[in-house]
């Protein structure tokens, strides 16, 4: 009889017939009248020989099973910690079994009583085992979708694990900074700073380790995503990185990522505007010192006396050049702002709108004119 772990209900699993022949079974031991003898062996752990069941209290006997039982010998099945069951033996003759028999009896007990905990830890090792394969797979399915993920983002990944060892650099990393995953896989971070054939390579290849390096440092510190960027030569190249920590909600530290991105274009795009602008704003400023000059020099009367009316289209030609004249120094303003070579004041003061609509005015008048010719 087996004891089931779960419940503590008592199960016969196997009957030694007369010709020695063993059956498999799975038969309850439940008894209306109370607890059973087998129970009893159970709870107490103690081995029992009863001579004559029939004057035993603990033999609870019920019409239809073990009806010629007259003497029985049972043990239970103990390991150190738990009782599995037990193994009785009935005869329907008196005291037919003898203590040399039941002390027998308890060492084929304590042989079975083995071999059933080491197939129960057999079968428990082989769930377990199966249960880790299982996770295994899907631990690995996992790596296999992020290191897909990462090597077909367009940006450098490099990710350290909680050793700051190399776990995964894309090919956009390779790409971006010019150094081979194989070479740095499953290294140290370190082994970052050792790349290159030559002194410029070994120079950049320690630019980016200590980049790299200082920006985990901070990051750290900070328990955020740091952001910088930073320079490297041969090629000349500007790298945009953020960096961070990779923690679990116990706030522990499993890793460090670092995306990196290649600004260089950008850079270089932003640059040529503003070289562009510059440039613009000064020829500019060339003819408009001229021509401005020149309007002096016409209202001065230079030129001849002017009427009423000439004088009014030479103020609004010197008030359009001021107007030009002020848009080309707004233009200089904002690319030296952008370069951070100044800072903007804003200056509120009142206006005469009066003024301002007059000037618009005159200043649309003869291209007004023009389209009422037409």
């Amino acid at each position: 009889m087996m004891r089931d772990t779960q419940t503590g209900a008592l199960f016969c699993r196997a009957l030694l017939q007369d010709q020695g022949l063993v059956t498999s079974v799975s038969i309850p031991i439940t008894f209306q009248g109370g607890d059973s003898l087998a129970q009893w062996v159970v709870y107490n752990r103690e081995p029992v020989r009863i001579a004559d069941v029939r004057g035993d209290e603990r033999w609870v006997h019920e019409e239809g099973r073990a009806d010629e039982a007259r003497s029985v010998i049972a043990v239970p099945l103990m390991t150190n910690d738990a009782t599995l069951g037990v193994l009785m033996l009935t005869s329907d003759k008196l005291n037919y079994f003898a203590e040399s028999q039941l002390r027998l009896l308890e060492t084929i007990a304590n042989e079975i009583a083995i071999a059933i905990n080491n197939a129960q830890l057999y079968s428990y090792i082989t769930e377990m085992a199966s249960r880790l394969a299982d996770l295994l797979d899907q631990q690995r399915e996992e790596t296999s979708k992020s290191r897909a993920i990462f090597q077909s983002m367009t940006e450098g990944v490099v990710v350290l694990d909680q050793h700051e060892r190399v776990a995964v650099f894309n090919a956009a990393a390779e790409h971006t900074l010019g150094i081979p995953a194989r070479y740095v896989l499953d290294q140290p971070m370190t082994t970052i700073a050792t790349h290159g054939a030559t002194k410029f390579k070994q120079q950049r290849a320690e630019t980016i380790y200590q980049e790299l390096h200082d920006g985990l440092k901070l990051a750290k510190e900070r328990e955020s995503i740091y952001r910088t960027s930073f320079e490297l030569e041969d090629p000349q190249q500007i790298i945009s990185v953020s960096l961070t920590s990779v923690r679990g909600l116990d706030g522990q530290i499993y890793g460090d990522v670092a995306v990196l991105r290649d600004i260089t274009p950008e850079i270089e795009a932003d640059r040529a505007k503003r070289r562009f602008i510059s440039q613009v704003s000064h020829e500019l400023r060339t003819p408009l010192t001229s021509i401005s000059g020149y309007i002096d020099l016409l209202r001065l009367g230079a030129g001849g006396p002017l009427n009423q009316e000439q004088h009014e289209l030479i103020n609004v030609v010197r008030t359009n050049i001021k107007r030009l004249r002020g848009l080309v120094d707004d233009i200089l303003e904002i690319s030296r702002f952008e370069s951070g070579k100044t800072v903007i004041d804003l200056v509120i003061k009142p206006i005469d709108i009066g003024v301002i609509i007059n000037d618009v005015v005159r200043s649309l008048r003869i291209e007004g004119e023009k389209k009422i010719c037409r």
